[in-house]
């Protein structure tokens, strides 16, 4: 079947982010070609898109990528024959890739997602903000997740809570819980959405790309406990930003979780101090909506904080916890004090 060189790449790519790096389980390193759509699956995500090539198989996904993103055809000729998948250019060139005409991955087991209903209109914005919050700690695997229900999403991992309000909708009246791994890679795709099948939830665009995630099966712990922050609200003041940018440079570790500054606020001013073995730096700025004669410092991590202010910059600062509350919007960070 003739198609356009850049239209088979766009839709290869679309399914790309479900590609294993290794083959550990047979054909999660191919794309596979089947029922008039192209497919990929890693077992813990799998994408598919609508694309009726007549094609039925899978191929390893590298040769077939740096193939057709190094041909310079506008439009080539894809077929299969003699157990292999190929590919005739306009001007005489020709490519071939090994087929694996029977499937082995166990699509039936993500079942097919029939009852779909819209996501909240506002679903990708809440899923990318509740991203960064979410644990990398796999001993407390629940925590590794975004909590997906019918009013929010919300993800923490102990040190920081994002709770995100969704537009009102009829979507997700039992809780799921999305990896983050998949979260990250759910939010380049507009999904309008979304069905359930058992141990597995399926989100789908406007194009027909179905993308399914494997869902935690377990209760996530109540922490609205750590919302109710107590203390005094002030404004932090727009050079933060740029502050922090510069003292997280002299704050870097091993591990995100290891890099802090220390934030000081004194009436009329607020002061960022970062220091490692290799070095450090200061900056004062005003904080003019700071009135009190107490001096407080606290210890932050600088690249949450940044995170944090390009959504709000109203804080409420408790014994323990900052708390950033926008419109739809709660992120709570516990201090090193």
């Amino acid at each position: 079947m003739k198609i356009k060189r850049t239209e088979l790449l766009e839709v290869l790519s679309d399914v790309k982010p479900a590609l294993a790096s290794k083959d550990i389980i047979e054909q999660t390193d191919c794309i596979i070609f089947t029922e008039g759509k192209v497919c990929s699956y890693n077992d813990e995500i799998s994408i598919s898109r609508p694309l009726d090539l007549g094609l039925q198989g899978a191929v390893r996904a590298d040769e077939l990528f740096s193939f057709l993103s190094k041909s310079k055809e506008d439009e080539i000729d894809v077929y299969i024959e003699e157990g292999q998948l190929r590919i005739r250019e306009k001007k005489g060139g020709k490519a071939w890739v090994v087929v694996q005409e029977e499937i082995t991955i166990p699509f039936d087991e993500m079942g097919s997602p029939d009852n779909w209903k819209k996501t909240p209109d506002n679903f990708i914005e809440a899923v990318k903000s509740c991203i960064f919050s979410a644990s990398t700690d796999m001993t407390k695997p629940v925590l590794t997740c975004l909590l997906l229900n019918n009013s929010y999403v919300l993800s923490c991992d102990n040190f920081r809570l994002t709770k995100y309000n969704l537009s009102k909708s009829k979507a997700f009246k039992k809780p799921v819980l999305l990896p983050a791994f998949a979260a990250k890679e759910l939010v380049k795709y507009n999904v309008v959405e979304y069905a359930e099948t058992e141990g597995w939830v399926h989100f789908r665009n406007a194009q027909g790309t179905i993308f399914s995630a494997r869902v935690f099966m377990e209760e996530y712990p109540d922490v609205s406990f750590l919302i109710d922050v107590k203390g005094f609200a002030f404004e932090i003041p727009e050079a933060a930003q740029e502050i922090l940018e510069l003292v997280s440079i002299f704050t870097k570790g091993d591990f995100s979780s290891d890099e802090y500054a220390t934030v000081t606020l004194q009436k009329g001013s607020m002061s960022f101090q970062g220091e490692n073995k290799y070095g450090g730096y200061f900056k004062r700025c005003k904080a003019s909506s700071y009135k009190d004669d107490k001096e407080i410092s606290f210890m932050v991590n600088p690249s949450f904080l940044r995170d944090i202010l390009e959504h709000v910059k109203d804080v409420t600062i408790g014994k323990t916890s900052l708390k950033f509350e926008g419109e739809k919007f709660i992120h709570v960070v516990c201090l090193n004090v």
